[in-house]
Order: C-alpha cells, then structure tokens, then sequence
C-alpha cells in the first residue's frame, strides 16, 4: 500500500524549476503538498503525465494551505476526508469571507465552489492566481472501500493509482484537520 504524509512544500513560480539554480531559488508561494512514499504527488504527476515544464506547479499550486481562509480549508479536508460538505459549512464560509470581501464577490465564490462539488473529482491542486477551479488544476477521483482509500489521475487511456491503507490516510489528513482548526 501507499503511504500518505503532508508537508510544507515551497515553489518560486517565477523560474522555471528545472532549470533554477540553488542560489535563485527564492519561495513565492507555499503550500501543504501531499507527499506519496516519500515523493511529492506533484513531482509524481509531472513524471506520469511525461511533463517537461512541470505542469503541475507552474501554474498551479495545491489547495491545501495556500490560502488564508480555514473555513475553505476545512470544507477541501473534508472532500478528502469522504465526508458530506453541509448548510454550516458554508454559513460559516460565508461569515469568515464577509469580513473581508463584499457580498457580490462572496456569490461568486460560493457559486465557484458549490460547482466545484458537484464535479466528480476533488481539486488538488487550484490556479496559483486566482484559486477557481474554472481556471483549471488537477482533480483526483477518490474511492473509499471498506479497508483502503484510493486515488485515481489520469484519462481513458491510461491511469495513475495509489492505493492508501484507509485508517492511515484518515489520520494523516485528520490530523491536518486538527492542525487547522487550531491555528
């Protein structure tokens, strides 16, 4: 089985990775990047989809603590906990985002997002600039089985699998949740 931890993870998405020297690498962004047997999933994915230009990150980054916003941040572990995002999550979405941004721009992102969820998938990793799934990313589909969880990228042709022990996974990405809600 694949085993799951997360970690800080930081990219400069203004030099293109491969070709950075040590000494130009300045982080822009940082985000909790999903680690898979010790490999970051967005190195993973770039090696499966055979990307040169690192696909993954340089427009993207992963959803998970790259915004400042618990609320959303809750509702993204929950997708990936299985569980059923409700009316209180987004109420109090809505309540973390009105102290901030004006009730036009809050529909816009609540209708975002509510499309969001009714994908299929889970997005992983968002647009760096603008963090609306519409924008594009990766999405992962997800099973849970009674004794493992499974990920699944890839398209018709050909598929990338990892197949995680499902209380394992479960307390990794619980844990996160605590780490979250404490902060």
């Amino acid at each position: 089985m694949d085993i799951l931890t997360l970690k800080r993870y930081f990219i400069d998405q203004l030099i293109d990775i491969g070709k950075a020297k040590k000494s130009d690498s300045k982080p822009q962004n940082s985000f909790i990047e999903f680690f898979i047997n010790n490999r970051p999933l967005s190195a993973l994915l770039d090696d499966f989809y055979a990307s040169k230009h690192f696909i993954t990150l340089k427009n993207n980054i992963g959803v998970l603590g790259s915004k400042r916003n618990t609320a959303l941040e809750i509702i993204k572990v929950k997708q990936l906990l299985g569980k059923t995002i409700n009316k209180a999550d987004f109420d109090e979405l809505m309540k973390e985002l009105g102290r901030t941004i004006d009730k036009n721009t809050i529909k816009d992102i609540i209708d975002s997002l509510t499309d969001e969820l009714a994908e299929p998938g889970i997005m992983i990793y968002c647009c760096a600039r603008c963090g609306d799934y519409q924008c594009g990313g990766v999405m992962v589909e997800m099973v849970i089985d009674e004794h493992y969880i499974k990920w699944t990228f890839g398209d018709a042709e050909r598929n990338l699998v990892f197949v995680f022990d499902k209380y394992a996974y479960l307390g990794t990405i619980r844990s996160y949740l605590d780490k979250i809600k404490t902060s």
